[in-house]
C-alpha cells in the first residue's frame, strides 16, 4: 500500500480544525448567526481535510431545484458538500 505523505498532513489538519471548533463551541456556547455560518464553513473544510486522509471514494449528487442548486462532487469535496448542507446541529 502506497500512502501519500500529504494525506497524513491533511488528516492531521482536519483533526486540528475539528479540535479548534470543539474549543470554540465550548468557549462560545451561543454563537451569532454570522459565527454559525463561519463555523459551518470551517467544519466542512475540516471534514474534507479529514476525509482526504481516508482511502476510498464517495460520490455525491445533490439537487435542490427549489434553491436552484445542483452539485456533483467526488471524494473529499463530496464530504464537504454533505457537511455544509446537512449539519444537524445548525438545522
Amino acid at each position: 500500500m502506497i500512502v501519500n505523505p500529504l494525506s497524513k498532513w491533511s488528516f492531521a489538519l482536519g483533526f486540528l480544525l475539528l479540535l479548534v471548533l470543539l474549543g470554540l463551541s465550548t468557549w462560545e456556547p451561543n454563537p451569532t448567526p454570522a459565527q454559525r455560518q463561519v463555523w459551518q464553513v470551517i467544519l466542512a473544510v475540516a471534514a474534507a481535510a479529514f476525509a482526504n486522509g481516508i482511502e476510498g471514494l464517495l460520490e455525491v449528487n445533490f439537487n435542490a431545484p427549489k434553491l436552484g442548486v445542483a452539485i456533483r462532487a467526488i471524494g473529499a469535496i463530496g464530504v464537504a458538500v454533505i457537511v455544509y448542507f446537512f449539519v444537524p446541529a445548525f438545522a
